[in-house]
């Protein structure tokens, strides 16, 4: 099965809680067992890849009307109507259908 790794924007950089020392790049948890903000370095050795969030410092960027498409469709096919809500926000789906 293939892990899919979340993305979250935060607004201000968070330092690794591992080394104390580079940005973190990582909210994970760590084979350990505790959730720890960590760089890539420390990712790579003590983060799980199925318990983890890529984090990036600042504002997401705006989705197009092609990626609010894609993504409704994919849930349509897939049967997740949450998904689909989630997907159009506050639009009118017949804007993509």
């Amino acid at each position: 099965m293939a892990t899919r790794i979340r993305t979250a924007y935060i607004p201000d950089a968070r330092t690794c809680q591992m080394c104390d020392d580079e940005e973190a790049t990582y909210d994970a948890k760590t084979h350990g067992g505790p959730w720890a903000y960590m760089c890539d370095e420390c990712y790579s050795c003590e983060g799980s890849p199925r318990n983890a969030t890529r984090i990036i410092v600042g504002d997401p960027p705006e989705r197009t009307d092609d990626d609010i498409s894609r993504d409704l469709y994919a849930a349509i096919a897939a049967g997740d109507f949450d998904a689909a809500e989630d997907a159009i926000g506050d639009r009118d789906i017949s804007e993509f259908l």
